[in-house]
């Protein structure tokens, strides 16, 4: 079995069954601290705890490089009870490596991917491992709002951010709480989106539609991890709509019929909630 054609910007070598691709410059490193095979990124899962988007995640610092995180590629929705970790090609596993540098070239603030390891079953279905840069200082949303009320200004930044990624052309199927990341400084709030695993980039600025559904797995999430008294009070919801629209009245008005309009489709999302 071949490595598929490897992405710009890194290089691929044969590991075993699978196949590692890196950035060249890294490629030292990785096999100096076992991370060409699977059971050393395996170990080091399992001595982690979990962290921001889906499953656990491993933080360390490569030789003479930057401090990366690792985490198993995984599926969610119905798919991931047949599946599990496993995907029926290669293709979307490797667009990990390809999606951010694009994203971040239209200017989509997001980690920086640096190494995939790529494993095939007996089947000819693959599991995957993914390394990215750490954003270090930084906290997901989940994380700082289970801290308590956020710092005044910080929903303001993450929505004009979420807004600036859907004007880029950013579709994110999994836009959650977790996957929105914030680092504080002097300078203001630093928005990153992360796990674009399922994202794809569309040409010109995502529809409306896109653009709606994507606030309203935003209200979702928030409601499925805190409901209506959470540290945002009763009306959260309209937060997240009214703060993404900003400034624009027109596009608030559109939003907010929307968010009425699809109370049903909410009250039926929550009846799959875990109790």
């Amino acid at each position: 079995m071949t490595p598929a054609a490897c992405p710009e910007g890194f290089a691929v070598e044969r590991c075993g069954r699978g196949f590692l691709y890196a950035r060249p410059e890294l490629l030292g490193a990785l096999r100096d601290i076992g991370l060409t095979g699977t059971e050393r990124w395996s170990e080091l899962l399992t001595q982690s705890s979990a962290g921001p988007g889906r499953g656990a995640t491993a933080r360390l610092e490569l030789p003479g490089g930057p401090r990366v995180v690792l985490k198993k590629m995984r599926r969610g929705g119905l798919t991931a009870r047949l599946w599990h970790d496993r995907f029926p090609g290669r293709r979307r596993l490797v667009a990990n490596l390809t999606l951010p540098a694009e994203a971040a070239r239209r200017g989509i603030p997001t980690p920086a991917a640096v190494a995939l390891l790529l494993r095939p079953d007996a089947l000819g279905a693959y599991e995957g491992w993914l390394m990215t840069e750490e954003l270090e200082g930084a906290r997901d949303l989940l994380a700082i709002l289970r801290a308590g009320s956020p710092a005044r200004g910080m929903l303001t930044a993450v929505m004009a951010a979420v807004r600036g990624m859907h004007d880029r052309g950013l579709d994110h199927p999994d836009l959650n709480l977790a996957n929105l990341v914030v680092r504080v400084s002097e300078g203001g709030h630093h928005v990153f989106v992360i796990d674009l695993d399922r994202a794809r980039l569309v040409r010109g600025a995502l529809g409306y539609r896109g653009r709606l559904s994507a606030i309203r797995r935003i209200e979702r999430s928030y409601l499925k991890n805190f409901g209506e008294e959470g540290p945002l009070g009763p009306d959260a919801g309209h937060v997240w709509y009214a703060t993404y629209a900003g400034g624009d009245g027109e596009l608030a008005r559109r939003l907010e019929a929307s968010r009425r309009a699809g109370r049903v489709w909410l009250e039926l999302h929550r009846l799959g909630w875990k109790r």
